[in-house]
Parts: C-alpha cells; sequence; structure tokens
C-alpha cells in the first residue's frame, strides 16, 4: 500500500485562494450546492462532506442552517489540520446575505474564528 503524499502544508495553506484561480465560478458551485441540499433535506440533517479540505463548505453553509449536523473527512492532514477548529459566529438572520457574503472571502484568511454576526464590524480571531 503506498503513502498519501498529497497536500503539503503550503499547499493546504495556499489552497482556497489558488482553487478559486482554477475553477471558474467555485463560489457559485458551492451556493447551488447549498440550495440543491436545502431544497431536498429535511430541515434536520446530516452531512458527511468528504473531501472537505480547508472546511469552507461546512464553515459557510452551518450557520446559515443550523440545525444541519456536519461531519467533514479528508485524505490529506494539511487540509484537515485547517479545517478543525475553524468556526463562524452567525448570530441571528439579520443580513444573512451580507453575513454570507463576508463570512465566504474571509475563509481564505488566517485564524479559527470568524465573528460576522455584526458584519459591518467583523471580527477575525
Amino acid at each position: 500500500m503506498s503513502t498519501y503524499t498529497g497536500f503539503t502544508d503550503t499547499g493546504a495553506k495556499t489552497y482556497d485562494e489558488r482553487v478559486r484561480k482554477h475553477i471558474p465560478g467555485y463560489e457559485v458551485l458551492h451556493g447551488l450546492s447549498e440550495v440543491i441540499l436545502a431544497g431536498e433535506l429535511l430541515e434536520k440533517a446530516s452531512i458527511l462532506a468528504v473531501g472537505t479540505g480547508t472546511g469552507h463548505e461546512i464553515l459557510d453553509w452551518a450557520p446559515k442552517h443550523p440545525a444541519w449536523s456536519f461531519l467533514g473527512t479528508d485524505k490529506a492532514p494539511a487540509m484537515l489540520e485547517l479545517a478543525k477548529n475553524r468556526t463562524v459566529v452567525w448570530g441571528d438572520e439579520t443580513d444573512s446575505d451580507t453575513k454570507s457574503q463576508v463570512a465566504t472571502a474571509l475563509l481564505r484568511r488566517a485564524g479559527t474564528e470568524i465573528d460576522v454576526s455584526a458584519p459591518s464590524v467583523v471580527t477575525i480571531r
């Protein structure tokens, strides 16, 4: 059996930026996936994100669908290291579209907590 040598620490850290350059419409594809899932799933659902990478989908969708539970897995330890312990603080449903846009843009930055509960005054820790 071969040993997985996929993403290096550097490759994982730059993944979110690079993937958007290489896949036109990357954000649109994730948004479309969310819309399809929201239309098909019950209000309370469990999502298994295979190949979760840096956790972008989970961090983006979880605040908008608080009754969904997520489990992310990835073969690349470096990607999982970036994904774990990241949180988006959403607050209430007010300004959800703005919060989503702000959170999506900030998911590319370092930090374990992105607070968009007041989208005009965002905090990254």
